[in-house]
C-alpha cells in the first residue's frame, strides 16, 4: 500500500494532456488510484497508469466534443442521428413528405434551437439516452404534463424503443382482440410473430384472429406424411416444390397429401 502511495505521490500536480492529478486514493486494487480534474472541471477517480501511458486523457469530454466536431464534417454525414435529424425536420416542413399530414399538417414543429443546429440536437441526444436503434418521441411526456404534443425540443423528447413508439403514435393502427386492445407492434410481440407479418395478413383480407393466431410455419416444422413424420424442407426436397408455396397451401387449410401431389404453378416468362 505503501508503495503505491509513494508511486503516485510523484505525479501529484501532474497536468497530463486534460488531468490534473490532485491526490492518491487508498484501494485494495493492484494498481494505484489517484483523483484527478479535468480541464472541464469533473473530478473523477482514474487508475494512475492510464494516465500515464495515455489511454486516459479527459473525464470523456474530449471524446464528446470530437464526436461534436465530427458531425460537421462530410465523412460523418450518414451517422444515424444525422438521420434522425432529418427525418424529423421533413415530416415537419417537406409537404410532399408522405407523414406531412401526421406532423407539419397536424402544427407539429421543432424548436429553433433543434431547426437551426444538428449539433445541438446532436448534444443533446449523446447526453440523453440515444443508443442505435432508438427513436425519437415527442408524445410521452407532453402526455404526462398533460400538454399538447406538438413540438419537437428538450423539455418533450425523450429515445424510446419502435414498439413504444408505435403505441403513442396518432396514426398506430389499433386491433381489438379477445377483449383486449392494443397497437399492432405490441400485438406483435404478444403472438411472436412479425410486425410485417401481421399487417400483410390482414392487407390480404385475412380477419384479426387468424391474423394474430395463425402461427408462423418454419420449414423445420414436423407434419404427417402418409404415416411418416417428415419435416416440411425435406418433402419440398422430394418433389420439387418450393418451401413457400408448400407452406402457403398449408395456411390456406390443404391437406399433406394434396400438396404433395399438386404440382406447383409454372409461370411462363415474359418475351420482349
Amino acid at each position: 500500500m505503501k508503495r503505491k502511495e509513494n508511486y503516485a505521490s510523484k505525479h501529484i500536480g501532474k497536468k497530463i494532456m486534460r488531468l490534473t492529478i490532485l491526490r492518491w486514493i487508498a484501494s485494495e486494487d493492484r494498481c494505484a488510484k489517484v483523483e484527478a480534474e479535468c480541464e472541464c472541471g469533473v473530478i473523477k477517480t482514474y487508475t494512475l497508469s492510464t494516465i500515464l501511458n495515455g489511454v486516459t486523457g479527459s473525464c470523456g469530454c474530449y471524446r464528446k466534443e470530437q464526436a461534436r466536431k465530427a458531425c460537421t464534417k462530410h465523412d460523418l454525414h450518414h451517422h444515424p442521428l444525422k438521420h434522425i435529424w432529418r427525418a424529423m425536420l421533413d415530416r415537419c416542413y417537406q409537404t410532399n413528405h408522405k407523414q406531412y399530414h401526421n406532423y407539419g399538417g397536424r402544427g407539429v414543429v421543432v424548436c429553433e434551437e433543434w431547426k437551426n443546429s444538428f449539433p445541438s440536437f446532436y448534444d443533446w441526444c449523446v447526453n440523453n439516452g440515444w443508443q442505435k436503434g432508438l427513436q425519437i418521441d415527442k408524445d410521452i411526456v407532453p402526455k404526462k404534463l398533460g400538454v399538447e404534443a406538438k413540438l419537437y425540443c428538450p423539455e418533450y423528447c425523450s429515445f424510446v424503443t419502435r414498439k413504444e413508439n408505435m403505441r403513442e403514435r396518432t396514426n398506430s393502427h389499433f386491433l381489438t382482440h379477445e377483449g383486449m386492445t392494443f397497437c399492432i407492434s405490441e400485438w406483435a410481440e404478444r403472438k411472436g410473430i412479425k410486425y410485417a407479418t401481421i399487417i400483410g395478413r390482414l392487407e390480404k383480407g385475412w380477419s384479426v384472429e387468424a391474423a394474430l393466431n395463425t402461427p408462423i410455419l418454419s420449414n423445420d416444422r414436423i407434419v404427417d406424411y402418409n404415416g411418416e413424420l417428415v419435416k416440411i424442407l425435406d418433402l419440398c426436397e422430394r418433389i420439387g416444390i418450393n418451401s413457400n408455396t408448400f407452406r402457403g397451401r398449408l395456411c390456406r387449410g390443404w391437406a399433406v397429401d394434396r400438396i404433395m401431389n399438386t404440382p406447383a404453378r409454372k409461370h411462363n416468362k415474359r418475351t420482349a
